[in-house]
């Protein structure tokens, strides 16, 4: 395997980094809102969002197509870091996706 060949992660966008560390930090931080009616000691209705993982959900798509283009602006030859790029924006949609759940309290929530 020659040098043009390996996997250098600087080519890597920095945009794609912070994705994926926003992505990390959602599962610690959390910026909620909570709403419950109870009637005669029985909930009636639960209500949860997390602003902060609705949020993190956001950045984490937001960061895929950036990171692409970032790249192809600038044109970057290493072919290795394709499949680095590949797998990576399939954790950051997913990432997207479990926060997104998370945010409207499906996962996790003190609703369910």
């Amino acid at each position: 395997m020659s040098d043009s060949d390996s996997v250098q992660l600087r080519d890597v966008p920095k945009t794609f980094w912070v994705g994926l560390a926003i992505g990390a930090l959602a599962f610690f931080v959390s910026i909620g809102s909570l709403s419950m009616r109870v009637v005669n000691g029985e909930r009636t209705s639960c209500s949860y969002t997390d602003y902060g993982g609705l949020i993190a959900a956001v950045i984490c798509l937001m960061c895929v197509p950036a990171a692409w283009q970032s790249r192809r602006q600038r044109h970057v030859a290493r072919q290795s870091t394709l499949w680095v790029m590949a797998v990576g924006s399939v954790a950051l949609v997913g990432l997207a996706a479990i926060h997104a759940l998370r945010g409207l309290g499906f996962i996790g929530g003190p609703c369910n």
